[in-house]
């Protein structure tokens, strides 16, 4: 009996034991977790930097939007003076500028092009309308011009200078400066009323009503807002041609009237 009690003993102490698990180690999987894990949290700041850098953005474009609004917004009280102003200049061109001439003939032409929105667009050489050039007939520029740019003690556009900024956020096209949309939706609406004040075949002047043109103005608004959303670069392309076309300054230095009017002159024929 004591024997293999012995045995037994003997065979339960060189049981050998279980090897204690080493202390965790950083392998090269862990280091790579780690690091990911630190790439991941360097993206996501860079990422809350930029969304609010791009917040910033477009609060500063809100911002401009709204000061437009103020000065343009069609209804509001502090633009009475624009709007008139606007009607006023367009009055005096439409008359010359679509070739009307009282009568019959005169009332047809006013019917048609008010209807249909063709007073914005210029005619070609074969007197289509040229439906790739809008708000580019000649009474808009010129109306458009004398009413922001031209001025002996500062113009509207000088006032306004910031306004005159780009849809376009980085790369070709981002410093070239755009007509503001509301600017040139109150030209357009006035060259409406101008053009409505012929509507009988002959030239009867009425007021710049807001509640009669509000549909108008806003018309052109939409217009613009499908051109912006259907093929952006067009729309900016547009908008920064016409902001060329209207603000070239035409130079009035002394050395150059005296200059003109000089190669005018026929100073040997003159009596002495």
């Amino acid at each position: 009996m004591a024997g293999p009690r012995t045995r037994g003993a003997a065979a339960q102490k060189s049981v050998p034991k279980a090897p204690t698990p080493p202390a965790p180690s950083l392998t090269s999987s862990s280091r790579v977790r780690t690091l990911t894990e630190k790439q991941q949290q360097n993206v996501e700041q860079h990422a809350a930097k930029a969304s609010a850098a791009e917040q910033r953005a477009q609060t500063k474009i809100l911002r401009a939007r709204q000061a437009e609004e103020e000065e343009f917004g069609f209804r509001r009280v502090n633009s009475d003076r624009l709007r008139s102003d606007a009607k006023k200049m367009a009055s005096g061109k439409v008359e010359g500028f679509y070739s009307l001439v009282p009568g019959d003939e005169c009332k047809e032409i006013v019917k048609d092009i008010t209807s249909m929105g063709g007073y914005i667009f210029p005619k070609t050489a074969s007197g289509s309308l040229n439906k790739k050039k809008p708000f580019g007939h000649p009474a808009a520029l010129s109306s458009l011009k004398e009413y922001a740019f031209t001025g002996a003690r500062g113009t509207l556009a000088d006032r306004l200078a910031n306004s005159f900024s780009s849809i376009i956020e980085d790369g070709p096209g981002a410093d070239e400066p755009e007509i503001p949309a509301p600017m040139l939706c109150i030209i357009a609406t006035a060259i409406h009323a101008a053009l409505d004040d012929w509507s009988t075949g002959y030239l009867r002047k009425t007021d710049f009503i807001a509640d009669e043109y509000e549909d108008v103005y806003r018309g052109h608004a939409l217009f613009l807002q499908q051109i912006r959303e259907a093929k952006p670069a067009a729309y900016h392309h547009m908008m920064a041609d016409l902001y060329t076309q209207v603000s070239a300054k035409e130079s009035r230095s002394a050395v150059s009237i005296a200059n003109n009017a000089m190669a005018i002159l026929d100073l040997d024929a003159m009596d002495v």
